[in-house]
């Protein structure tokens, strides 16, 4: 076989010319190809000469078969090979811009804007956190305040840092706040989720533990009433039992890092209210440390009252010799120190055993006035003392000493006695007495 491009002899076989490249095109039928025998060759000629086969178009000489003309394609297989192609493209486009949507590259920069812009509800859905009373989305709002909101010109992403677990990473933000030529940085951290979005990709959520501190204590006063941010604590938080100061300790696991409105109330001191800030781990801040503490004028003035009434009940009973048990109508502690002793003083007072000494009292206005113990003395319940003095005219017998004979002596004197209170079983009680002190002339 020739080449009819450059007449090079090639194989039966061959599709290209080894020569010049050409493209061998075989017949159709290889009956075709075929020299005709000189016998049907002379026949043929003959008949064409004899007029049998003139019409037959010069063509077709020497070629039995022609191949079938091509179909056109349907137009509905046209678009839907167009269709295909379309969305295998959009399929793509889709996926890449899924990607570069779920990257944490670009929660990163969603979390910034979203901080800066103070919008804590959207903020806070890109967290990765387990909720508590105090690491919640409102407590959340404080913690936007205070590192967000600024009024941000531009900022790109400085630096990503994956670490040896690849389930983590730190993004460093630099930008740059209107008016101002200092470049400023924000560093946030990324967890892997063990779930996937959309089906394929990883979800990147904001660790934001530098902003949750832990171990968040506070000690107030036995029977105090602790509330931070309008959330009042509860016994599950106090760990431990009253110490020796008659304190309690309250301990929160976790809260944010930011600022508390704290309200202490108790039945007998002030309301206490002050802000507090949450900085480090294991902060412990003390009722007294924070504010004042100062009884309540109710229960002051209650105790004034008492205290008049019972050393009334004391004065009575001494002066009729009466024992310190018998004093019904007197309130005093579990434990006494040495009243008993300083109410056999005043007992003394009425009556030195041979002669009877004063009677017939009148006591003028009593001045009164109150006075606590610091806070942190041995004291584990509240205590409070009572001053009481008074003037008073007062008679009493003398002996004269020119006849001999007892005769009444009227006189004036001055008058002081301390009553020391303290806090037990939700009453006020007599702890302390120091009535005998008064003189007369």
């Amino acid at each position: 076989m020739y080449c009819k491009n450059c007449g090079n002899n090639l194989p039966d076989n061959a599709v290209f010319c080894t020569n010049c490249g050409h493209k061998i095109v075989l017949p159709t039928n290889e009956s075709t190809t075929q020299p005709l025998p000189m016998q049907s060759w002379n026949q043929t000629m003959n008949q064409s000469f004899n007029g049998q086969n003139l019409q037959q178009p010069m063509h077709n000489f020497g070629q039995n078969n022609v191949a079938a003309k091509r179909k056109p394609i349907p137009f509905i297989t046209k678009f839907l090979i167009l269709e295909v192609i379309a969305l295998a493209l959009f399929a793509g486009l889709f996926f890449t811009k899924l990607k570069e949507y779920t990257s944490p590259e670009r929660v990163a920069k969603s979390f910034f804007t979203t901080i800066m812009a103070g919008n804590y509800d959207d903020a806070y859905e890109m967290l990765s956190i387990e909720e508590s009373d105090f690491v919640n989305k409102e407590s959340f709002k404080n913690v936007v305040m205070d590192i967000g909101n600024e009024n941000i010109s531009n900022f790109e992403i400085e630096d990503v840092t994956t670490n040896k677990n690849t389930y983590t990473k730190q993004i460093i933000i630099s930008y740059r706040i209107k008016e101002d030529t200092e470049d400023y940085y924000f560093t946030l951290y990324l967890d892997k989720s063990s779930s996937k979005k959309f089906f394929f990709f990883d979800d990147w959520e904001v660790n934001i533990g530098d902003y949750i501190k832990k171990d968040i204590s506070i000690s107030v006063l036995e029977d105090s009433t602790v509330s931070i941010a309008g959330k009042t604590l509860d016994n599950k938080y106090i760990t431990g039992p009253v110490d020796e100061y008659g304190y309690v300790l309250y301990t929160i696991p976790k809260m944010f890092s930011t600022t508390y409105d704290v309200l202490i109330t108790n039945p007998i001191y002030c309301d206490c209210s002050m802000p507090i800030s949450i900085m480090d781990d294991g902060n412990v801040f003390y009722q007294e440390y924070e504010c004042a503490i100062s009884m309540k004028p109710e229960i002051t003035k209650q105790l004034l009252e008492q205290a008049k009434s019972d050393f009334k009940i004391l004065w009575n009973g001494a002066s009729k010799q009466n024992t310190f048990s018998s004093l019904n109508n007197l309130k005093t502690a579990s434990y006494v120190t040495d009243m008993e002793n300083n109410y056999s003083k005043l007992m003394y007072k009425f009556s030195d055993g041979n002669t009877p000494g004063i009677s017939d009292v009148t006591f003028g206005e009593f001045e009164v006035a109150t006075s606590m113990d610091t806070v942190g003395t041995n004291y584990t319940v509240p205590y409070i003392n009572v001053s009481l003095t008074a003037s008073f005219g007062c008679a009493w017998l003398e002996e004269d000493w020119w006849t001999g004979d007892m005769e009444t002596v009227k006189g004036n004197g001055d008058y002081s006695a301390q009553l020391c209170y303290i806090y037990e079983n939700g009453e006020w009680v007599l702890s302390d007495i120091d009535i005998a002190d008064f003189f007369y002339y």
